[in-house]
């Protein structure tokens, strides 16, 4: 597995962007299924706490959107659902070299 590292740089939209690309590190697995997960609770719901109304002119930084996402994660959301809050807490738990467990997702 390639080393973790800082790379100072956001990989992919703000929107659904993992935490470590916010923060500017090497990218793994788990973070393209957290990626995955952010897409499939926005096309469950419509919306994500973190995106503006379409036509809204403002535009959250992305240093706000990670705020945003990490008390999103820590929080309770009845309005989504279990299994995918459950698929993108699994994906927050794995460290950085760990293998997914793909037939349990």
């Amino acid at each position: 597995h390639i080393p973790m590292e800082k790379t100072d740089e956001l990989v992919g939209t703000p929107a659904f962007a993992s935490l470590n690309s916010h923060l500017g590190l090497e990218l793994s697995r788990w973070d393209d299924l957290e990626a995955l997960a952010y897409m499939l609770l926005f096309l469950c719901n419509g919306s994500l706490p973190w995106l503006v109304s379409p036509g809204d002119r403002r535009r959250l930084l992305p240093s706000a959107i990670h705020k945003l996402k990490a008390a999103f994660i820590s929080g309770s959301h009845p309005e989504m659902p279990t299994e995918l809050l459950t698929f993108l807490s699994y994906a927050r738990s794995l460290s950085f070299v760990q293998k997914p467990n793909y037939e349990h997702l």
